[in-house]
C-alpha cells in the first residue's frame, strides 16, 4: 500500500492550494515518518477545527501502521513561499 500517495491525495482534497501539497517519506528506526507540507493559508484546513482533521489523518496512518506492522507518524509543516525545505 502506498501510504504516502494516500496522504497526498487526502491532503489535496481538503486544501485550497493542492499544487502546494508535498509529502515526504522518512525512514527512521521507529518506523516511517510522513512529512506533509502545505501552503500557509491551508494549515487551518489540514489541522481542522479542534485539530479534528489532523487527528483523523494521524489515526488513519496509525491504523495502517498496525495493520502492516510498520510504525507510521505524521508531521505537518507550513510551506513558506521562497523557503527551501
Amino acid at each position: 500500500m502506498n501510504v504516502r500517495l494516500l496522504l497526498y491525495e487526502l491532503a489535496k482534497a481538503v486544501v485550497d492550494d493542492p499544487e502546494a501539497v508535498e509529502v515526504e517519506s522518512i525512514e527512521e528506526p521507529e518506523g516511517v515518518v510522513l512529512r506533509l507540507r502545505v501552503a500557509p493559508q491551508d494549515l487551518e484546513e489540514v489541522v481542522g477545527r479542534n485539530e479534528r482533521t489532523s487527528r483523523t489523518l494521524k489515526a488513519v496512518l496509525a491504523s495502517i501502521g498496525e495493520r502492516y506492522d510498520t510504525g507510521r507518524s505524521l508531521d505537518i509543516e507550513i510551506k513558506l513561499p521562497g523557503a527551501s525545505q
